[in-house]
């Protein structure tokens, strides 16, 4: 979702904003304002990022650091807020379905356990073939035609 002109608009005024308080916060005095051409160009780099997004990367980075965050560092911390989204959509599903929210060595228990399962089912399939040839894979065969 790429920036709205309005949008853009917006941005380059809290741009230039967070670029003062940066300058005031320990930069030099006379680097205090960005140009037009830095604006745009600062803001063609991030265009394709939600705007909504960019604004709150903006506010965070500018709470975590003294100095102007670089188009890449936006890009960064726009991907981190993104994901802490996705997680948090997430939760509601897993709390819906606790069987999906193991852990590591809880879902190796349940593979075993399966694995178990399926060779007891393997070994029956296994005796009645040879009882008389007729096998749970062949009903099931029959069953799908």
């Amino acid at each position: 979702m790429t920036m709205t002109k309005a949008e853009k608009k917006a941005f380059s005024v809290e741009l230039l904003s967070a670029k003062e308080c940066a300058a005031g916060a320990g930069g030099k005095a006379g680097d205090k304002r960005l140009s037009p051409e830095a604006v745009r160009y600062y803001i063609s780099l991030i265009e394709d990022l939600p705007y909504a997004d960019c604004t709150q990367a903006l506010k965070r980075l500018m709470k975590k650091q003294a100095f102007f965050p670089s188009p890449a560092e936006l890009r960064a911390e726009v991907k981190e807020i993104a994901e802490e989204r996705e997680e948090a959509n997430y939760k509601p599903y897993l709390e819906r379905h606790p069987e999906e929210n193991k852990t590591p060595e809880q879902r190796r228990e349940i593979a075993k356990k399966l694995r178990a399962v399926l060779d007891k089912f393997n070994r029956v399939v296994a005796d009645d073939d040879a009882k008389d040839g007729f096998t749970i894979r062949k009903a099931v065969s029959r069953e799908d035609q």
